[in-house]
């Protein structure tokens, strides 16, 4: 099985250089990140996978943003053919 890697040139050299990024990135202190590289990894993936769900969430307001949109723009121009009806 082959994995692709995308080449990063800024990307962080040392384990602790690498720490220190994916903590910026998520917007937490380096200190409170897990010391063992097991915990670490299950740290991280809980965190990818609560990202996940909030993007879903996001998503499915956002779709219903649209529907609530869509519905209100038909409503709009229903409203606005009756009224030009009564005044012609």
């Amino acid at each position: 099985m082959t994995t692709k890697y995308n080449y990063i040139p800024d990307a962080p050299n040392t384990p602790q250089e690498l720490l220190k990024f994916i903590s910026e990135c998520i917007d937490i202190d380096i200190n409170d990140l897990p010391t063992s590289s097991e915990e670490l990894l299950e740290y991280l993936a809980t965190h990818l996978e609560n990202i996940e769900t909030d993007v879903k969430d996001i998503q499915s307001e956002l779709t219903e943003k649209e529907e609530e949109w869509e519905l209100t723009s038909q409503l709009y121009d229903k409203t606005v053919t009756v009224f030009n009806n009564k005044n012609s």
